[in-house]
């Protein structure tokens, strides 16, 4: 069994607070159909994406600004079968799109790719 390192998340010292921008609906004919979006609060630790991370952006979105962040809440990608669009993240004001998830819920926290897409 791993290691629960969520506590980490939470820690004074090393979270920030932030927003996440849920959109639930569904695909229909004409494309997606989406409900109002649900703000959830939320708290974790949000770093510069690092190159590695970067790697797994599109090129084209690089530019825009990227981060990482781990916390205790699943965040969501797009995906037709449970119904979901990326979430997204108010940080500092600015927005930024989940584009990646990274597989560390075994060890009790969620880690997610995130590039700018309003602010400066």
């Amino acid at each position: 069994m791993p290691f629960n390192l969520s506590a980490v998340t939470q820690r004074f010292s090393l979270s920030q607070s932030f927003t996440i921008l849920r959109t639930t609906g569904s695909f229909a004919a004409g494309g997606w159909q989406a409900d109002a979006p649900t703000e959830i609060p939320a708290v974790g630790v949000i770093v510069p994406a690092d190159a590695k991370a970067l790697a797994q952006v599109p090129e084209a979105d690089r530019v825009t600004g990227s981060l990482q962040i781990i916390c205790e809440q699943k965040l969501h990608t797009t995906s037709e079968r449970s119904s979901t669009i990326s979430d997204k993240v108010r940080w500092h004001g600015d927005i930024y799109r989940v584009t990646s998830l990274l597989p560390w819920n075994d060890f009790g926290f969620y880690s997610a790719i995130l590039v700018r897409v309003t602010g400066s």
